[in-house]
Protein backbone atom coordinates (compact mmCIF):
# COMPACT_ATOMS: atom_id res chain seq x y z
CA UNK A 1 0.00 0.00 0.00
CA UNK A 2 1.34 3.47 -1.15
CA UNK A 3 2.43 5.71 1.30
CA UNK A 4 2.25 9.45 0.47
CA UNK A 5 3.57 12.89 2.52
CA UNK A 6 1.48 15.80 2.93
CA UNK A 7 3.38 17.66 -0.16
CA UNK A 8 1.83 15.00 -2.38
CA UNK A 9 -1.89 14.98 -0.95
CA UNK A 10 -4.71 17.58 -0.43
CA UNK A 11 -7.68 16.23 0.71
CA UNK A 12 -9.93 19.78 1.08
CA UNK A 13 -10.97 21.02 -2.68
CA UNK A 14 -14.19 22.68 -3.65
CA UNK A 15 -14.73 23.48 -6.99
CA UNK A 16 -18.21 25.79 -8.40
CA UNK A 17 -20.48 23.10 -6.96
CA UNK A 18 -20.14 24.16 -3.50
CA UNK A 19 -21.99 27.27 -4.45
CA UNK A 20 -19.10 29.90 -3.58
CA UNK A 21 -16.14 28.44 -5.58
CA UNK A 22 -14.61 28.82 -8.97
CA UNK A 23 -13.76 26.10 -11.48
CA UNK A 24 -15.01 22.41 -12.85
CA UNK A 25 -13.89 19.75 -11.57
CA UNK A 26 -11.81 19.03 -14.37
CA UNK A 27 -9.82 22.23 -13.99
CA UNK A 28 -8.41 20.89 -10.35
CA UNK A 29 -7.57 17.83 -11.67
CA UNK A 30 -5.32 19.66 -14.67
CA UNK A 31 -4.10 21.93 -11.73
CA UNK A 32 -2.95 19.42 -9.98
CA UNK A 33 -1.41 17.84 -12.63
CA UNK A 34 0.70 20.85 -13.58
CA UNK A 35 1.53 21.44 -11.08
CA UNK A 36 3.57 18.17 -10.47
CA UNK A 37 3.43 18.09 -6.46
CA UNK A 38 0.47 16.27 -5.69
CA UNK A 39 0.10 12.44 -5.89
CA UNK A 40 -3.37 12.33 -4.97
CA UNK A 41 -6.30 14.59 -4.94
CA UNK A 42 -9.52 14.67 -2.42
CA UNK A 43 -12.38 16.72 -3.80
CA UNK A 44 -14.69 17.44 -0.42
CA UNK A 45 -17.25 20.12 -1.53
CA UNK A 46 -19.57 20.78 1.37
CA UNK A 47 -22.29 18.04 1.85
CA UNK A 48 -25.54 19.15 1.37
CA UNK A 49 -28.35 17.75 3.29
CA UNK A 50 -31.90 16.39 1.75
CA UNK A 51 -33.64 18.87 3.38
CA UNK A 52 -30.97 21.77 1.79
CA UNK A 53 -30.69 23.02 5.29
CA UNK A 54 -27.63 24.70 5.07
CA UNK A 55 -27.57 28.31 3.44
CA UNK A 56 -24.72 28.97 0.38
CA UNK A 57 -24.28 25.13 -0.38
CA UNK A 58 -25.26 23.55 -3.55
CA UNK A 59 -28.55 22.42 -3.40
CA UNK A 60 -28.86 18.42 -3.16
CA UNK A 61 -30.65 18.09 -6.35
CA UNK A 62 -26.94 18.72 -7.50
CA UNK A 63 -25.43 16.26 -5.30
CA UNK A 64 -25.60 13.51 -7.68
CA UNK A 65 -24.02 15.63 -10.19
CA UNK A 66 -20.82 16.55 -8.10
CA UNK A 67 -20.79 12.78 -7.36
CA UNK A 68 -21.18 11.22 -10.52
CA UNK A 69 -18.47 13.90 -11.81
CA UNK A 70 -15.63 13.07 -9.59
CA UNK A 71 -16.34 9.64 -9.80
CA UNK A 72 -15.37 9.64 -13.66
CA UNK A 73 -11.99 10.76 -12.81
CA UNK A 74 -11.71 8.31 -9.76
CA UNK A 75 -11.14 5.84 -12.16
CA UNK A 76 -7.84 7.29 -13.67
CA UNK A 77 -6.85 7.90 -17.55
CA UNK A 78 -4.82 9.77 -19.47
CA UNK A 79 -6.17 13.22 -17.85
CA UNK A 80 -5.04 12.05 -14.59
CA UNK A 81 -1.71 11.37 -15.50
CA UNK A 82 -0.81 9.03 -12.86
CA UNK A 83 -2.96 11.68 -10.25
CA UNK A 84 -4.67 9.69 -7.42
CA UNK A 85 -8.60 11.40 -7.53
CA UNK A 86 -10.68 10.25 -4.44
CA UNK A 87 -14.28 11.45 -3.70
CA UNK A 88 -14.74 13.25 -0.67
CA UNK A 89 -17.30 15.13 1.33
CA UNK A 90 -17.03 18.20 3.87
CA UNK A 91 -19.49 17.61 6.49
CA UNK A 92 -21.18 20.36 8.67
CA UNK A 93 -21.68 18.70 12.30
CA UNK A 94 -25.05 18.23 12.77
CA UNK A 95 -26.15 15.55 15.07
CA UNK A 96 -29.07 15.22 13.38
CA UNK A 97 -27.52 14.05 9.92
CA UNK A 98 -25.56 11.46 11.32
CA UNK A 99 -27.72 8.72 9.86
CA UNK A 100 -27.05 10.24 6.76
CA UNK A 101 -23.52 11.17 6.68
CA UNK A 102 -22.82 7.67 7.57
CA UNK A 103 -24.85 6.45 4.68
CA UNK A 104 -22.71 8.56 2.17
CA UNK A 105 -20.03 6.59 4.03
CA UNK A 106 -20.87 3.14 3.31
CA UNK A 107 -23.23 2.93 0.98
CA UNK A 108 -22.38 5.80 -1.81
CA UNK A 109 -18.87 5.21 -2.40
CA UNK A 110 -17.01 8.21 -0.26
CA UNK A 111 -13.57 7.22 0.24
CA UNK A 112 -14.09 9.77 3.08
CA UNK A 113 -15.29 12.69 4.94
CA UNK A 114 -13.85 15.07 7.05
CA UNK A 115 -15.70 17.13 9.68
CA UNK A 116 -16.60 20.98 9.80
CA UNK A 117 -18.16 23.67 12.17
CA UNK A 118 -19.24 26.80 9.92
CA UNK A 119 -22.28 28.21 11.68
CA UNK A 120 -23.80 28.79 15.33
CA UNK A 121 -27.29 29.31 15.63
CA UNK A 122 -28.90 32.49 16.54
CA UNK A 123 -30.67 32.17 19.66
CA UNK A 124 -33.40 34.54 19.20
CA UNK A 125 -34.46 33.58 15.60
CA UNK A 126 -32.81 29.99 15.29
CA UNK A 127 -30.91 31.50 12.15
CA UNK A 128 -28.01 30.09 11.26
CA UNK A 129 -25.37 32.67 11.64
CA UNK A 130 -21.95 31.50 9.59
CA UNK A 131 -18.60 32.27 11.93
CA UNK A 132 -16.41 34.28 9.26
CA UNK A 133 -19.43 37.18 9.94
CA UNK A 134 -20.08 37.10 13.48
CA UNK A 135 -17.80 39.60 15.08
CA UNK A 136 -18.35 39.09 18.66
CA UNK A 137 -17.92 35.23 19.24
CA UNK A 138 -18.34 34.91 22.82
CA UNK A 139 -21.87 34.42 23.42
CA UNK A 140 -21.58 31.61 20.58
CA UNK A 141 -17.82 29.93 21.78
CA UNK A 142 -19.35 27.67 24.05
CA UNK A 143 -21.96 26.26 21.31
CA UNK A 144 -18.84 25.93 18.80
CA UNK A 145 -16.45 24.00 21.28
CA UNK A 146 -19.50 21.31 21.55
CA UNK A 147 -20.13 21.06 18.19
CA UNK A 148 -16.53 20.81 17.16
CA UNK A 149 -15.73 18.21 20.23
CA UNK A 150 -19.01 16.16 19.45
CA UNK A 151 -18.07 15.71 15.97
CA UNK A 152 -14.36 14.83 16.83
CA UNK A 153 -15.41 11.90 18.51
CA UNK A 154 -18.49 10.58 16.56
CA UNK A 155 -15.96 8.72 14.50
CA UNK A 156 -17.60 9.45 11.20
CA UNK A 157 -14.33 11.64 10.20
CA UNK A 158 -10.76 11.29 8.50
CA UNK A 159 -10.00 14.99 10.45
CA UNK A 160 -11.55 17.88 11.86
CA UNK A 161 -10.98 20.73 9.43
CA UNK A 162 -9.88 24.55 10.73
CA UNK A 163 -10.04 24.16 14.14
CA UNK A 164 -9.56 27.49 14.93
CA UNK A 165 -12.20 29.07 12.63
CA UNK A 166 -13.17 30.51 16.15
CA UNK A 167 -10.19 33.11 16.09
CA UNK A 168 -11.71 34.48 12.78
CA UNK A 169 -12.43 38.01 13.99
CA UNK A 170 -11.16 37.80 17.75
CA UNK A 171 -7.20 38.51 18.78
CA UNK A 172 -6.14 35.47 21.38
CA UNK A 173 -7.28 36.11 24.72
CA UNK A 174 -8.21 33.67 27.71
CA UNK A 175 -11.52 32.70 26.38
CA UNK A 176 -10.16 31.44 22.76
CA UNK A 177 -7.28 30.01 24.96
CA UNK A 178 -9.80 27.70 27.42
CA UNK A 179 -11.89 27.08 24.09
CA UNK A 180 -8.75 25.32 21.75
CA UNK A 181 -8.11 24.07 24.99
CA UNK A 182 -11.24 22.00 25.46
CA UNK A 183 -11.16 20.76 21.44
CA UNK A 184 -7.05 20.21 21.64
CA UNK A 185 -7.84 17.77 24.63
CA UNK A 186 -10.99 15.91 23.13
CA UNK A 187 -8.81 15.32 19.99
CA UNK A 188 -5.81 14.39 21.98
CA UNK A 189 -8.27 11.76 23.79
CA UNK A 190 -10.30 10.41 20.58
CA UNK A 191 -6.74 10.30 18.72
CA UNK A 192 -8.02 13.09 15.40
CA UNK A 193 -6.13 14.70 13.43
CA UNK A 194 -6.40 18.60 13.14
CA UNK A 195 -6.17 20.67 10.11
CA UNK A 196 -3.77 23.49 8.90
CA UNK A 197 -5.80 25.10 6.49
CA UNK A 198 -4.31 27.03 3.72
CA UNK A 199 -8.17 29.17 2.94
CA UNK A 200 -7.60 31.35 5.98
CA UNK A 201 -3.47 32.03 4.70
CA UNK A 202 -5.33 33.98 1.66
CA UNK A 203 -6.93 36.65 4.28
CA UNK A 204 -4.97 39.48 6.93
CA UNK A 205 -6.48 41.14 9.67
CA UNK A 206 -5.02 44.04 11.01
CA UNK A 207 -4.44 43.51 14.81
CA UNK A 208 -4.59 46.56 17.21
CA UNK A 209 -0.82 47.21 17.54
CA UNK A 210 -1.48 47.43 13.67
CA UNK A 211 0.21 44.10 12.39
CA UNK A 212 -1.54 41.57 10.85
CA UNK A 213 -2.54 38.38 11.00
CA UNK A 214 -4.22 35.13 9.40
CA UNK A 215 -8.00 35.02 10.53
CA UNK A 216 -7.15 31.44 11.04
CA UNK A 217 -4.85 29.22 10.91
CA UNK A 218 -3.45 31.06 14.07
CA UNK A 219 0.20 30.35 16.39
CA UNK A 220 -1.74 30.29 19.79
CA UNK A 221 -3.99 27.42 18.62
CA UNK A 222 -1.15 25.40 17.29
CA UNK A 223 1.68 26.17 19.97
CA UNK A 224 -0.43 24.44 22.04
CA UNK A 225 -1.56 21.80 19.30
CA UNK A 226 2.56 20.95 19.79
CA UNK A 227 2.46 20.94 23.10
CA UNK A 228 -0.43 18.48 22.99
CA UNK A 229 1.37 16.38 20.16
CA UNK A 230 -1.98 15.92 18.38
CA UNK A 231 -1.68 14.94 14.89
CA UNK A 232 -1.50 17.41 11.88
CA UNK A 233 -2.38 17.43 8.55
CA UNK A 234 -2.46 20.25 5.92
CA UNK A 235 -4.77 21.72 3.31
CA UNK A 236 -5.39 24.23 0.88
CA UNK A 237 -9.17 24.23 0.95
CA UNK A 238 -9.04 25.74 -2.31
CA UNK A 239 -12.05 27.27 -3.88
CA UNK A 240 -10.49 28.51 -6.88
CA UNK A 241 -7.70 26.16 -9.19
CA UNK A 242 -4.92 28.65 -8.69
CA UNK A 243 -5.20 27.67 -5.26
CA UNK A 244 -4.64 24.49 -5.18
CA UNK A 245 -0.79 24.08 -5.46
CA UNK A 246 -0.42 27.22 -2.90
CA UNK A 247 2.28 26.16 -0.05
CA UNK A 248 1.14 28.64 2.40
CA UNK A 249 -0.39 25.84 5.04
CA UNK A 250 2.94 23.88 4.93
CA UNK A 251 4.81 26.98 4.34
CA UNK A 252 2.77 27.88 8.38
CA UNK A 253 2.95 24.57 9.74
CA UNK A 254 6.97 24.20 9.05
CA UNK A 255 6.98 28.28 10.68
CA UNK A 256 5.20 26.72 13.85
CA UNK A 257 7.17 23.66 14.07
CA UNK A 258 4.48 21.29 13.77
CA UNK A 259 6.52 19.18 11.26
CA UNK A 260 7.06 16.33 13.78
CA UNK A 261 3.06 16.24 14.12
CA UNK A 262 2.38 15.50 10.07
CA UNK A 263 0.74 12.67 9.16
CA UNK A 264 1.26 10.65 6.09
CA UNK A 265 -1.62 8.57 4.09
CA UNK A 266 -2.19 5.36 3.11
CA UNK A 267 -4.43 5.36 -0.42
CA UNK A 268 -5.77 2.04 -1.27
CA UNK A 269 -8.88 0.50 -3.50
CA UNK A 270 -10.69 1.18 -0.17
CA UNK A 271 -9.96 4.93 0.97
CA UNK A 272 -7.39 6.56 2.75
CA UNK A 273 -6.40 6.00 5.89
CA UNK A 274 -3.39 7.32 8.51
CA UNK A 275 0.10 5.38 8.21
CA UNK A 276 1.21 4.25 11.17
Amino acid sequence: MPIFTQNEVNLHTHSFYCGHGTGEISDYVHAAVDGKRLKVLGFSEHCQTPDNYYPDRMRFETFETYMETVKSFCSGGEENEGLRVLLGAECDWNSHYVPYYSYLKQRLGFSYLIGSVHYCQDRETGRLLYLGKILEIGPYLGSYVKDYTDMLSSGLFLFGCHPDLFCYHTEWNKDLEMAASEIIDCARQYNMVLEVNGQGCLKKHVKSDGSTRYPYPVPEFWAMVREAGVRVCVNSDAHNPIHLNSPLAYSFAVENNLESLLVKWNVSEDGISIAH
